[in-house]
């Protein structure tokens, strides 16, 4: 199975001497214990903490290789978690693929890893048909990455949506199809053809909104609002009721689906099932579609009556706040602050309060409609207020209480 290894030239990149003996370790392993130990090993050489190298590429193709000939559930499925995981960190450059100059070197890499990984499409569409369905929902996860091959995925994550049984795999086919139309929306530059397919997809993932089951159902509801932030012509459009009902309970305290699987299932499978859905990072595409509309008012439906995690609470009004309460010279870089020193550290960039049209200023006098709801939304969002700090007065020249807030909305 690695007979060609010697063929790459290892002592030349990173860590590259100890990848030969890791790989045959791996090949050779005897059991599923001591083949997630090598495995481990491998991906900390090749792949720590998420970092690509130089050597991570001309591994792949063994990987690939591995998975193609094994017909063990448990390996093929680390296999795909595997290339998924590569996929995490490399398919956001795809973007800009055709303008990378050689000298970028770390785009370079990702960019090899890339190509690398989607080498094997072919086999990972193959294993859409198995029986298994934990392998089938390892698939999915590898292809929902594989972004610019819209295309070809876009049907085959349709057509296993339609086909599946299982409701995880529903979630991840679902999610998958909306983050690949996000990309498919985003390659198209005539405006007549976005709003086209736009209608499409919404159509869809609006109709599997529809789902008796919770977890396939939010996952639509949030791939309908990625889809919807994707097109700038649609940022006001509105969102059917439904949806957003949806999207709160995707973000609501003790609200989430958590897949619950039988004892018999290993664990790599649960990880499999919950990474390939959206519920541990839905404050992303809400944040998104918050943020795209003109008028405050879907922030309002998400953080008023809801009963929220404090910590979601305080990220989501961080975020509307920077959006109406916060701007910078035309001249200035916008920088996202998450800590005092590093403002202090910066000496290219200002913080302005909310008032500020010309120079910074103390008065509240010119306070717009839109800025005084959003105040009114922080004042109301209980759970925001159940953290011990919320450094309102730093960030934004706010009061920290909430009374001393509240009169500032009337």
């Amino acid at each position: 199975m690695l007979e060609d290894l010697d063929s790459v030239q290892w002592d030349t990149l990173y860590r590259g001497s100890q990848i030969p003996q890791l790989l045959h370790a791996l090949d050779q392993a005897t059991d599923n214990e001591s083949f997630v130990k090598h495995y481990r090993k491998l991906m900390d050489t090749i792949n720590h903490q998420g970092d690509i190298y130089d050597s991570t590429a001309p591994v792949v193709p063994f990987i690939i290789r591995m998975l193609t000939q094994s017909t063990d559930s448990f390996r093929i499925i680390h296999h795909l978690i595997i290339l998924a995981d590569l996929l995490r960190h490399t398919s956001h450059h795809t973007y800009h693929q055709p303008s990378f100059p050689e000298s970028i070197v770390p785009q370079r890499w990702s960019l090899n890893v890339y190509d690398a990984v989607k080498a094997g499409i072919d086999h990972y569409q193959k294993l859409l048909s198995h029986a298994d369905e934990a392998i089938r929902a390892g698939s999915v996860y590898v292809l929902s990455f594989l972004v610019d091959e819209y295309q070809r995925i876009l049907p085959a994550l349709r057509q296993t949506m339609d086909k599946a049984s299982n409701v995880w795999l529903s979630a991840g086919a679902i999610y998958g199809y909306a983050r690949v139309a996000c990309f498919e929306l985003a390659m198209m530059r005539d405006s007549v053809t976005v709003t086209s397919r736009t209608g499409e997809h919404l159509k869809i993932l609006d109709r599997w909104s529809q789902d008796t089951d919770d977890a396939a159902a939010i996952a639509a509801a949030l791939g309908y609002i990625s889809v919807l932030a994707s097109n700038w012509s649609s940022r006001n459009a509105e969102t059917p009721d439904h949806i957003v009902g949806l999207v709160r309970r995707a973000i609501a305290a003790d609200e989430k689906p958590t897949a619950q699987l039988s004892d018999k299932l290993a664990s790599h499978i649960s990880y499999v099932y919950n990474e390939i859905t959206p519920f541990n990072d839905a404050l992303s595409p809400v944040i998104r579609w918050c943020q795209q509309a003109d008028v405050p008012q879907r922030w309002a439906s998400l953080l008023t009556n809801l009963l929220l995690p404090p910590v979601t609470a305080h990220e989501l009004v961080r975020e509307m706040l920077d959006g109406y309460l916060r701007r910078l010279p035309e001249h200035r870089k916008w920088h996202h602050w998450n800590n005092h020193s590093s403002i202090r550290q910066s000496d290219d960039s200002i913080i302005y309060t909310i008032n500020d049209f010309n120079k910074p200023s103390t008065s509240w006098e010119k306070l717009n409609d839109n800025q005084r709801i959003v105040l009114g939304i922080t004042c109301n969002c209980d759970p925001f207020w159940e953290m011990p700090t919320n450094l309102l007065s730093f960030y934004y020249g706010l009061p920290d209480e909430r009374d001393s807030l509240r009169t500032l909305t009337t």
